[in-house]
């Protein structure tokens, strides 16, 4: 079962990666933004606390056209891959991976 807390600070940790940016239109908002799962969570499991696997979404975006559209799951998760590829080895990524590890 997933921890409530982990997901929260996993969250955070994303969105402040990203600048509070969303990656589907460029709004920037610290109170609406949201962080996205690229992998499900629920089948992804072991990639749930990744921060590679994270994606900034304002919530405009996140559950009408990331999660509700049915078959845009993959084409949303094709483009999301495409837009953190940068991000996956970058040093904020490991610095607080490592904090979320070693606390958990």
């Amino acid at each position: 079962m997933l921890n409530k807390y982990w997901l929260n600070r996993w969250s955070g940790l994303v969105r402040a990666r990203d600048g509070y940016r969303c990656m589907v239109c460029g709004k920037v908002c610290k109170k609406t933004t949201q962080a996205h799962h690229v992998y499900a969570k629920n089948e992804h499991p072991d990639k749930a606390y990744d921060l590679s696997n994270g994606a900034t979404v304002c919530e405009d975006h996140h559950q009408p056209l990331v999660h509700v559209h049915a078959g845009s799951w993959a084409i949303w998760t094709d483009f999301f891959k495409r837009q953190l590829s940068w991000k996956k080895n970058s040093e904020y990524n490991k610095q607080n991976q490592i904090k979320i590890k070693r606390v958990r």
